[in-house]
């Protein structure tokens, strides 16, 4: 239960499913009669809850997918660059000391400037090390708030956009089952009378 509960399922997979049902929870609340809860109220209540957790781990998997039409069309997985001797987006001071740092880590020294351009693959494979150490070395989402917290978001966003035209048609579909509720009045709706 705590992998459904972590502060990342939650902000990151739960959240977004949430605003993808809403549309279909608030219809269920407003259209069935809750003054006089009966057995199919209580299975539609323990049935919404089963639904949000469903719909966590179908945000989830959209999200993934998602992510990768997203790399294949825009040729693969965005590449670090910030720590080539060519990229302008840190200062070399900066730099020099993060490429002595992770070369330290990994055993292996950092390539040079001419190294970078003699053998752009060799320094770009040097590079993806770094980023893979990084990223198995930073998981104490604790230590590394901020990180975690950007992880989240990018999350978030993530299976949001998977999830928008699954919302667009649950939201489609709820306005016209309001509209047969409101029209034909069943017997089950809290509208009837």
């Amino acid at each position: 239960m705590n992998d459904y509960l972590d502060a990342y399922s939650i902000k990151a997979r739960l959240a977004p499913a949430a605003l993808a049902i809403a549309p279909v929870i608030v219809l269920i609340v407003l259209a069935f009669n809750w003054v006089q809860p009966s057995l199919p109220e209580a299975i539609i209540g323990l049935a919404v809850m089963v639904l949000f957790f469903a719909a966590s781990n179908v945000a989830r998997r959209l999200g993934k997918r998602k992510e990768r039409q997203l790399f294949a069309t825009t040729g693969g997985r965005p590449e670090n660059r910030e720590l080539n001797h060519l990229d302008k987006t840190l200062d070399e001071r900066t730099k020099d000391r993060y490429r002595k740092f992770l070369a330290k880590q990994l055993e292996q020294p950092a390539p040079t400037r001419d190294m970078e351009v003699e053998d752009p693959d060799e320094a770009a494979a040097f590079y993806v090390q770094c980023y893979n150490w990084l990223r198995e070395n930073t998981r104490d989402t604790e230590k590394f708030r901020i990180l975690f917290n950007e992880n989240i978001a990018y999350g978030y966003y993530r299976n949001l956009l998977a999830l928008k035209p699954y919302g667009i048609v649950l939201n489609l579909l709820t306005i016209a089952a309001a509209a047969a509720i409101i029209y034909y009045k069943p017997d089950f709706a809290c509208c009837r009378g």
